[in-house]
């Protein structure tokens, strides 16, 4: 006869599992590609067979267990799959998974499953960070080589943009409300937008600049001491591949074919012993074109309201409008890292609103006492 408590208990792994398995469904359906869906179709499986053994134990017939569908974490596994593919969920996933196996660990009724649930855990994790073939390495660092740069300068580029000149124009609102200056609010936003992005631009072009010409200056200083010193460059890349694994001749004769082909040999010897990657590089134009722009994109959000109203129509307008797309900032921003959804939209709005608040306050301070 089972008690009062671990009939509880009981209970709340049959729901996790079941939540499982509906999310792994979800997931399931949202690849296009057969074998990453056949994988998720596998361990939605598995977990209906864990919420069997549940099922069973408190006496409920497996038979007529469905998916639980309607949870927090379906729903929201099912929108950003929707919005942004399921490979996004997937760090999150293996957390969630790994939280589960440490539930099971510790309790002795439920230890016999943990096995099979840090498999899950560790297959999620593999497809989250696959180690691919050496095609699909070339592709990707192919689209690295056009997108890298660039994605870092944007998101930097909306996310200054927008923060600095929210920023910005609470101060002046707040200024403007003790001095009754309202029209000098818009012009404050537009001219912090214009220097705003002309320093993002300006620092961004300098910044992807000075390490192109650094990579450049380490490769004309690779290839003189490749064609003054072929021998040691031998060496030292067969050291490099010993201590990856390769036995000794194994190394040296990889080593060697890539000495014999001078273009092959620079581009290995930067990559090993430098440790560089030109297609991570990007253009310093195109960087720079990009941070204007996006700076420009999130420090006109601000600006927005007070081109169609004024006062505290056009302030409270303002300010959910930032705190929007602080939000959606937050979310993207959590998405490319593997952090929560929810989490990255909460901390990039406390963060914002609180820096535009205290500006606010500094804003209508100053304006008192200049009044």
């Amino acid at each position: 006869m089972i008690n009062r408590k671990n009939r509880k208990k009981y209970k709340t792994y049959l729901r996790d599992e079941l939540e499982a398995a509906s999310i792994y469904n979800i997931v399931a359906k949202s690849y296009a590609e057969p074998e990453k869906a056949s994988i998720f179709i596998k361990l939605a499986e598995s977990e209906m067979r864990h919420a069997s053994h549940w099922a069973n134990l408190i006496g409920i017939d497996s038979s007529k267990l469905n998916y639980n569908k309607n949870t927090v974490r379906t729903m929201y596994v099912k929108l950003i799959c929707n919005l942004f593919g399921p490979d996004k969920i997937l760090p999150w996933l293996s957390r969630i998974e790994s939280a589960g196996v440490k539930i099971y660990d510790k309790d002795p009724e439920a230890k016999f499953l943990s096995k099979e649930e840090r498999n899950h855990a560790k297959t999620i994790l593999q497809m989250a960070s696959p180690i691919s073939s050496k095609s699909h390495q070339e592709n990707e660092s192919t689209h690295k080589s056009v997108t890298h740069g660039n994605v870092r300068a944007a998101v930097l580029g909306i996310n200054d943009g927008l923060i600095s000149n929210f920023c910005l124009i609470m101060g002046f609102a707040g200024g403007a409300t003790a001095t009754g200056n309202p029209e000098f609010i818009l012009l404050a936003g537009f001219a912090g937008l214009l220097a705003g992005s002309l320093s993002m631009g300006a620092g961004e072009y300098v910044s992807v600049k000075a390490q192109v010409d650094l990579y450049e200056y380490q490769i004309r200083k690779e290839t003189e001491e490749l064609t003054l010193w072929p021998e040691e460059e031998l060496e030292e890349l067969k050291l490099i591949y010993m201590a990856k694994g390769l036995p000794e001749g194994l190394a040296t004769e990889t080593a060697q074919s890539i000495i014999n082909n001078p273009e092959s040999a620079i581009d290995t010897m930067a990559r090993e012993e430098l440790g560089l990657n030109p297609n991570d590089l990007g253009s310093p134009i195109i960087a720079s074109i990009t941070s204007i722009l996006s700076f420009t994109l999130g420090a006109i959000v601000p600006i927005i309201p007070f081109m169609l109203t004024s006062g505290t129509l056009a302030l409270i307008l303002t300010s959910l409008l930032s705190i929007f797309f602080l939000m959606i900032i937050g979310g993207i921003t959590a998405l490319n890292t593997g952090v929560n959804l929810l989490k990255g939209s909460m901390r990039m709005l406390f963060f914002g609103s609180a820096a535009a608040l205290i500006t606010y306050i500094s804003g209508t301070l100053i304006g008192v006492g200049l009044s």
